[in-house]
């Protein structure tokens, strides 16, 4: 009877244990197939739908983990540096996440990004989980089969839109696939062309499989070309190079390959002095990677040199933990460059992840990422018996260098960030089954009171973060869309959408608050229904207000809320918010400007001139600001100044400007207005209103007849203004002045 009960318990205890290593590997192996998810009723669809999906899924794994690892000991993970790197550095960022400028931002993140502590807790519990369960090198080949699988799926798609059969979402020419994103995808494709790579050279891979993994390669190739992304392609040729020179210098089994691994050292060094010679020709320009490449210069990539600097700056400032996870807007504002003025005015990122790790972690973030990289390397060449030999090791080497190099023009996403730590995974994993045998026991009785707590803790854990960290922040991700999108029942659903969009949790709040005051700008003219005017305004300027307590360094809201006070004519509040953006920001053209308005509305046209010639000179190559400049000094009576600083930038006080045009003519300054609108129609000569325009200016002046003559060029080009032409040439004849 005894044994009867104890066969009993075996079985319940097995049956366990294969539900939870199941529930695990399903979990897992769903992972590859992120990248294919787009949801179009998400905000930000190619990003929030990956990042939820691959939280969700990990939070499963981990809950089913913490209980088998319990129950089985010999799936606790093993100390290696690796292990250890990937500890300290989410042990680093999430310091210097709360020692930050701001904790709550550095932990959620925002819809755009979606990266944060939570998203790097989440890779430390996927690197836990995959590192140790898949344990043997005929999983991990299922696992990346798996990720080729789907890898096969994106270039039939990516070549689907080079075939016009899908849009291409992000411009015209540059292909994206399902990552929405041509250098999200660049780099997709760049890790599994070196994976493709190594499993090709492995021994134990059968003929066809070779062919299989060298196709893949080659296609993947082709369509990373298609891509046109000009510093993951120098990743692609950098990584190949050293991964051939490695192999070159060591490999002794194969002499062949060795041979081989040597030509394509030599092949690649005379493509590329063939490239060199010939990227002048019709034959690159015409190809939008080949230009891209042949167009990379010094000179291009000053504005990617100015963030840099702008990032050094930020890094002295706060050199030990830096400013924390998502906070380089704080720098980008405070340490702005105004030769930024042709650039995206809110960067969030340096455009290189070696730099937003200075930001976002200082030195000891910068360290411990470099230190995860070296760990992983390390482990790749010392571990014996595993990862193909010199071939295999070398093409790994190979594809972290192609990664690194990528990393130094690009920042991460959730999909890069799934590779890398699958790769990281993977290695551990390999490391440990040289260690010695791990102890292992049998499943402890399922009557443990521990094993209960363990369970309830894991279970109720899963539980917790499944409604907190995804089911909320889905919600209001829902809510959002619809309050930006036309309703049946009209502007008050709207604001009801709005309402459970901000109340949600900290994630997507800001968003949400940002597209509130843009509908509230919209709306600011419903003159019909004042009360939903007045009910909109509140709202969005109440929110706007709390968003402002919450992050009272962020010039970004400052300026957001000063806009849409300015759009509803409370142009005195408008400044107050304006003028403290220019404190938080004193080097950014487009605050000033927006700050320059808002004074020439409340009648201060000398506090406006003074604020536009500060934009001015912060950047005289800026013409944007030389003209406003000149514009303003000409409505405060000063066209001297004006003239001499038309004159400087241009060459003429003539500039086909509306705005000039405009000054001048409210001025009275009639002769200006002319000039301004022959340089109009030198530059548009096409255009019948010019010529309508210079009639009316030759009219003003008395010059009767060169008016006549305008409007019959005006005739001529355009047969719709022939009755209103011919009316006022009549007007004209008669010796009368037509408005």
């Amino acid at each position: 009877m005894e044994r009867q009960d104890g066969s009993s318990c075996d079985m319940k205890s097995a049956t366990i244990d294969k539900i939870l290593k199941w529930t695990i590997y399903a979990a897992v192996f769903l992972v590859p197939f992120i990248p294919l998810i787009v949801i179009p009723s998400f905000y930000f669809p190619f990003i929030t739908g990956k990042n939820f999906v691959f939280r969700i899924l990990v939070e499963i794994a981990l809950a089913a983990w913490v209980i088998y690892a319990y129950r089985n000991r010999e799936y606790l993970p093993r100390f290696s540096w690796i292990f250890g790197a990937v500890a300290a550095f989410v042990g680093i960022i999430a310091l210097a996440d709360i020692f930050g400028v701001n904790p709550a931002k550095s932990f959620w993140s925002n819809y755009e990004r979606m990266e944060g502590l939570i998203t790097y807790l989440h890779l430390f519990a996927y690197f836990l989980v995959a590192g140790t369960m898949l344990a043997t090198e005929k999983i991990w080949r299922y696992f990346f089969n798996v990720s080729f699988g789907v890898n096969a799926i994106i270039i039939i798609y990516s070549f689907l839109q080079l075939a016009g059969k899908f849009a291409i979402h992000q411009g015209a020419t540059r292909v994206d696939a399902t990552l929405g994103n041509a250098s999200y995808l660049a780099v997709y494709l760049l890790v599994h062309i070196f994976l493709a790579a190594y499993f090709s050279v492995r021994r134990e891979v059968s003929g066809a499989a070779r062919y299989f993994y060298a196709g893949m390669a080659l296609l993947d190739i082709y369509i990373l070309f298609a891509t046109a992304t000009r510093g993951t392609i120098l990743g692609l040729i950098g990584g190949a190079f050293l991964a051939a020179v490695l192999i070159a210098l060591f490999e002794k089994e194969s002499p062949k390959l060795r041979r081989s691994a040597a030509a394509a050292v030599l092949g690649i060094v005379i493509l590329t002095g063939i490239f060199v010679g010939i990227r002048d020709t019709s034959f690159v320009k015409e190809n939008t990677a080949l230009n891209r490449l042949a167009t990379i210069s010094l000179d291009e990539g000053k504005s990617r040199f100015m963030i840099w600097n702008m990032a050094w700056e930020g890094f002295k400032e706060r050199p030990i933990l830096g400013w924390g996870q998502e906070n380089f807007n704080y720098v980008f504002n405070t340490y702005y460059d105004p030769r930024m003025y042709t650039q995206e005015q809110w960067f969030d990122r340096a455009h290189n992840v070696f730099f937003d790790w200075l930001i976002a972690g200082g030195v000891l973030g910068l360290g411990a990422h470099l230190f995860l990289i070296g760990a992983i390397v390390y482990y790749i060449f010392r571990t014996k018996g595993e990862f193909g030999g010199i071939r295999g090791k070398s093409i790994l080497v190979g594809l972290l260098a192609g990664y690194f190099f990528h990393n130094f023009f690009v920042f991460d996403n959730v999909v890069s960030l799934i590779l890398f730590y699958s790769l990281a995974a993977y290695v551990y994993a390999g490391h440990a089954r040289t260690l010695l045998a791990r102890k292992t026991g049998r499943a402890l009785s399922s009557k443990s009171g521990a094993e209960y707590a363990v369970m309830s803790v894991a279970v109720l854990g899963l539980l917790l973060c499944l409604y907190f960290l995804n089911a909320r922040p889905l919600q209001a991700n829902a809510s959002l869309i619809k309050a930006i999108q036309p309703q049946e029942k009209g502007l008050s659903e709207n604001l009801a959408h709005m309402e459970r969009a901000t109340g949600k949790g900290y994630l997507g709040r800001q968003e949400a608050r940002e597209q509130l005051v843009q509908f509230a700008g919209r709306f600011a003219g419903l003159e019909n229904d004042p009360e939903m005017r007045n009910r909109i305004f509140d709202f969005a300027r109440g929110e706007m207000l709390m968003q402002i307590d919450e992050n009272p360094d962020d010039a970004r809201f400052e300026v957001f809320l000063g806009s849409m006070l300015a759009y509803y004519q409370k142009y005195d509040e408008a400044a107050a918010h304006l003028e403290r953006a220019r404190e938080l920001s004193p080097r950014k053209q487009s605050i000033l400007f927006e700050l320059g308005v808002a004074y020439l509305n409340m009648g201060d046209t000398e506090k406006t001139r003074e604020i536009l010639r500060e934009a001015f000179e912060l950047e005289p190559d800026f013409a944007e600001a030389r003209i406003i400049y000149a514009a303003i000094s000409i409505y405060a009576g000063d066209e001297k100044t004006a003239e001499r600083i038309l004159e400087e930038g241009f060459g003429t006080t003539a500039v086909a400007d509306d705005r000039l045009l405009n000054a001048y003519a409210q001025t009275g300054n009639i002769v200006r207005v002319a000039e301004i609108w022959k340089a109009k129609i030198a530059a548009d000569s096409k255009n019948h209103q010019n010529h309508v325009g210079l009639a009316a200016s030759y009219l003003e002046l008395g010059e009767r007849s060169k008016a006549i003559e305008e409007l019959e060029i005006a005739i001529s080009l355009n047969p719709d203004f022939v009755a209103q032409g011919n009316a006022l040439i009549q007007e004209i004849k008669a010796g009368r002045n037509p408005q």
